[in-house]
């Protein structure tokens, strides 16, 4: 079944988006006044999206590092297994954190990640392997 918007609809739609280029500049004023006068609120709102979404993240790959066994949840992040995870959130216009978590939901949680906690995560990065391993 498709689906189309009334002409009624459509009316209104372009009578307020004509409405607001008319009145941008005092939108655009009444916007940047509330996020001064409300900066905390907006802090911890966002803030609170970010816990829920590496939540959702975490509830699907586990809640324990795969190296060292972390559980910690402030500790956590989430590592791509192949080490390619500059590359990829490049390729995907993301630069990690609540947008990376986003996307992850969104993807359905594709393959190719691991939680680790941020110590094992930074030394597989950046020297090769994680002292928690034995090294060959």
């Amino acid at each position: 079944m498709n689906w189309k918007p009334s002409g009624l609809r459509r009316e209104r739609q372009e009578y307020q988006k004509n409405w607001y280029e008319q009145h941008k500049e005092d939108q655009q004023k009444r916007a940047r006044e509330y996020t001064v006068t409300h900066r905390e609120q907006i802090s911890q709102l966002k803030k609170a999206y970010a816990r829920r979404l590496k939540k959702t993240v975490l509830d699907h790959y586990g809640h324990k590092c795969n190296c060292c066994g972390e559980s910690v949840f402030e500790f956590l992040g989430v590592d791509h297994i192949e080490g390619n995870g500059a590359a990829h959130r490049r390729e995907i216009n993301r630069h990690g954190g609540t947008s990376f978590y986003k996307w992850m939901i969104d993807n359905e949680f594709p393959d190719g990640f691991q939680v680790l906690c941020h110590n094992c995560n930074f030394s597989e990065g950046h020297y090769g392997y994680c002292p928690h391993q034995e090294v060959l």
